[in-house]
């Protein structure tokens, strides 16, 4: 079902079509259950996009929450309203997020063209610490299929995790990093795997992507050797050796993939030696 419309079909009132559904469920995944209500103005903007009102975008986010088995077996209902379309939406692009990525790329400039600001727009939570700067501050050059892709990594790791750092619990969003367990150059088909990522604060990101940082099978934090023996002279110790064998808080919706977060911890284990 792989998209290449001239034209996308965004009707204001009555049955949705299918671009506006494959655009809902895209936004579906960016959002705690919690926040799924018009209020929202993630929602509002959105449902601008698709010539829909905030309430009918919100109704058809948590209509797509009845037919989550997370939410379902967490005791929360959705609306139930789920048509038949939502249902096959669902079904076809479950686990399969990089396709899900590359139909709404295709819709997206369809509606507001290539222009990169237009999509600047439409993706406010786009951090330029993680997308537009390297880490040495270097500024770079991210086409529009990038901005898509690591926004949607971003915002559905975040939901992930509630918007809080896992190890933490820090709900700053400013101050949150969806960090991969294992980098996109190392597992390319894992690139926007939600189960490849955690959310954490700009310190643990830089440690763990350092592997100076990771986790245990039981999710409980290790530290390395090196972090231990800077803190005995400075203050380094504030904020990392307090944190030394806690347990992270889990994901809500997708599970860690724990054959990713084995190859971290064994790759961190190899630079103790």
């Amino acid at each position: 079902m792989l998209l290449n419309y001239d034209s996308v079909s965004l009707p204001s009132k009555g049955v949705w079509s299918r671009e506006q559904t494959i655009l809902a469920l895209f936004w579906y995944y960016q959002l705690p259950f919690g926040r799924l209500h018009a209020r929202n103005p993630l929602i509002i903007k959105w449902s601008g996009i698709i010539n829909r009102n905030a309430n009918a975008v919100a109704m058809k986010l948590v209509n797509f929450a009845s037919l989550d088995p997370v939410i379902i077996a967490s005791g929360r209902k959705g609306m139930g309203n789920s048509s038949a379309l939502d249902r096959e939406i669902w079904e076809f692009y479950n686990n399969k997020l990089e396709l899900l990525a590359n139909d709404v790329e295709i819709i997206l400039k369809q509606i507001v063209g290539t222009d990169g600001k237009s999509f600047d727009s439409l993706l406010p939570q786009v951090e330029s610490v993680e997308i537009n700067k390297s880490y040495y501050g270097e500024e770079r050059q991210v086409t529009i299929s990038q901005r898509i892709r690591q926004n949607f990594f971003r915002s559905t790791i975040l939901s992930n995790f509630d918007e809080r750092c896992c190890i933490s619990g820090l709900a700053e969003p400013r101050l949150l990093v969806a960090s991969h367990i294992v980098s996109w150059v190392q597992a390319p088909d894992k690139r926007l795997s939600p189960h490849n990522g955690l959310c954490l604060s700009a310190l643990y990101d830089r440690a763990f992507d350092r592997h100076l940082l990771t986790l245990n099978t039981h999710l409980e934090v290790e530290l390395s050797p090196k972090l231990r023996k800077i803190s005995e002279t400075t203050r380094f110790s504030i904020g990392l050796l307090e944190i030394e064998g806690q347990t992270i808080t889990p994901p809500i919706r997708f599970g860690i993939d724990m054959d990713l977060l084995k190859q971290h911890h064994d790759r961190f284990m190899e630079l103790q030696k």
